[in-house]
């Protein structure tokens, strides 16, 4: 988490409540929007001097805006600047699938179809960010390709892009395991096994 928020001011200086809300709406796949865990990594960017914050009444109200500074460049440079590892990658919720086999064909078959139902959720939402990316763009009479030539986009494009290449072989994979399933059971019955 610290690193995201360091991305994130390095972008611009945001507020607590804009650091979550930007995760909330395009970090979901990423990370949590939890205040608890965004307000444990200001913090602990703050004691090690990687940010700054500064105070200001907007509208009556005393706002916190958070800035990377120096340090917390050179930091986030150092993170940035090694590959990505692919074991680091972690999804807990596999190993439901992983220990699925102890429950019953019908729980299997109910479990898998509340997931898909939740990747297909997944799926809407990002779909919808790409399209909202290309209309406000078609809008605005500017060419997609422009305002992608901008590295930062470019790379909060292919994130987008990778998310949802992702989800649709998770729907892929899990829609062929029901089917496996299905037969299964189907084989069971015809066997007399169940």
């Amino acid at each position: 988490m610290d690193n995201i928020v360091l991305g994130l001011l390095l972008m611009e200086p945001l507020t607590a409540y804009e650091i979550r809300k930007f995760i909330g709406d395009n970090l979901q796949s990423i990370c949590s929007d939890s205040r608890g865990s965004i307000q444990s990594a200001i913090n602990k960017l703050l004691k090690n001097n990687l940010i700054y914050l500064e105070e200001k009444v907007e509208n009556g109200v005393n706002k916190k805006r958070y800035f990377i500074n120096e340090n917390g460049k050179i930091e986030f440079t150092k993170w940035i600047g090694k590959p990505m590892v692919a074991g680091k990658i972690k999804n807990m919720e596999l190993s439901r699938l992983f220990f699925m086999g102890t429950v019953p064909q019908e729980k299997q078959i109910e479990l898998i179809d509340g997931y898909l139902s939740s990747l297909k959720k997944e799926k809407k939402y990002l779909e919808d960010i790409l399209d909202s990316i290309f209309d406000s763009k078609l809008t605005e009479h500017l060419s997609v390709q422009q305002e992608l030539d901008s590295e930062e986009k470019k790379y909060q494009f292919f994130t987008l892009k990778y998310g949802l290449e992702h989800n649709l072989f998770d729907i892929q994979f899990f829609e062929k395991l029901k089917e496996q399933i299905i037969a299964d059971k189907k084989a069971n019955i015809k066997n007399g096994e169940d």
